[in-house]
């Protein structure tokens, strides 16, 4: 013959499946309020990443378009076309269409003056005006006398794809300088043939 429970034993078994339904409650409640946090905080971590990536892309780009265009001493449209093309794929996984391209040769005078002697874009930016006074852009201890700097600068319109309602699209962007590895100065031609027509 089975023994039957006792009341206080059935009490007990009770006030348990009573505590395990409370902790149940209690566990959805903080998942409730956990979980949106835990997602924007997930989101928001994905944008950093996405956003430095750009940045070391961008920073790339810039690098790169000065080393090539300081390493010869005279330059055409056309090889400066070919630049932007080669380098603007740094940027790559990224969509390129985003990106602004930059160059520009910096003339140094006498009295350490710094003037535009030439200047290329791409991507919906202005290139500076021939002689426009750009030493501001420039570090004072570049700035030597009778020298030419190579200029370029690398721009990225990163639109986030959370957060953008509150930050819009974003710009990052970056400025390299470089000087000709022998100290010559990179001139812009009209092309290569002879009589040079150059800026």
């Amino acid at each position: 013959m089975a023994a039957r429970q006792s009341g206080p034993t059935r009490r007990r078994d009770g006030r348990r499946r009573s505590i395990i339904a409370d902790a149940s409650g209690t566990m959805a409640l903080e998942l409730v309020y956990i979980l949106p946090v835990l997602v924007l905080l997930w989101l928001a971590g994905t944008e950093v990443s996405r956003a430095i990536s750009i940045d070391n892309k961008v920073s790339q780009a810039a690098i790169s378009a000065g080393r090539l265009a300081s390493q010869s001493s005279v330059l055409t449209n056309e090889e400066i076309e070919n630049i932007f093309n080669v380098v603007v794929g740094a940027v790559d996984p990224h969509p390129v269409d985003g990106t602004i391209l930059i160059l520009t040769a910096i003339g140094v005078d006498e009295k350490g003056q710094a003037r535009v002697l030439w200047s290329r874009a791409r991507g919906g930016r202005t290139a500076y005006a021939k002689g426009a006074d750009i030493a501001a852009l420039v570090d004072r201890q570049l700035l030597s006398p009778n020298s030419q700097i190579i200029m370029s600068e690398a721009f990225y319109r990163y639109r986030p794809a959370v957060g953008y309602l509150l930050t819009g699209t974003l710009e990052i962007g970056e400025r390299s300088f470089h000087v000709a590895p022998d100290g010559s100065a990179t001139r812009l031609c009209a092309g290569r043939q002879m009589p040079r027509i150059c800026e």
